[in-house]
């Protein structure tokens, strides 16, 4: 078992957040009643956010960048499940392969995966400057 594509259960309030987020939205779609505290300032919202919190993925296209920091401005919900992705997902998106382990606590992996540049990219960029 891949202990990294683990599913958290959302409370029901996170819940009935994700439930509101279309695909490509954020939390910006949910309403404001429903949001945490913070993000109910609009002001707040657009200033500490710009690309939008809890973010739910599109099943094609780019993804926004993955950040290595932890809370509601870094949740990526699922394209079609009302839930987070998982760490093994997060990887994915950064082209690890699964057979890639990471070490250390939940948040300490997804620092990892956050802080990492693409493999795919890395071999493309490693393979332009041995040619240059």
């Amino acid at each position: 078992m891949d202990n990294l594509h683990i599913v958290t259960r959302p409370s029901k309030l996170q819940l009935a957040r994700y439930k509101r987020i279309p695909q490509g939205g954020n939390l910006g779609d949910v309403p404001k009643r429903l949001r945490p505290l913070r993000f109910r300032d609009e002001a707040y919202f657009k200033v500490f956010t710009p690309n939008g919190a809890s973010r739910r993925l599109k099943p094609e296209g780019f993804c926004p960048t993955l950040q290595a920091s932890s809370g509601d401005t870094n949740r990526f919900i699922h394209p079609v499940h009302d839930r987070e992705i998982t760490l093994r997902e997060r990887a994915r998106l950064q082209t690890f392969p699964d057979t890639h382990e990471f070490a250390g606590s939940y948040e300490s992996v997804k620092r990892q995966i956050g802080n990492a540049v693409p493999v795919e990219l890395a071999a493309v960029l490693a393979t332009a400057l041995k040619k240059w």
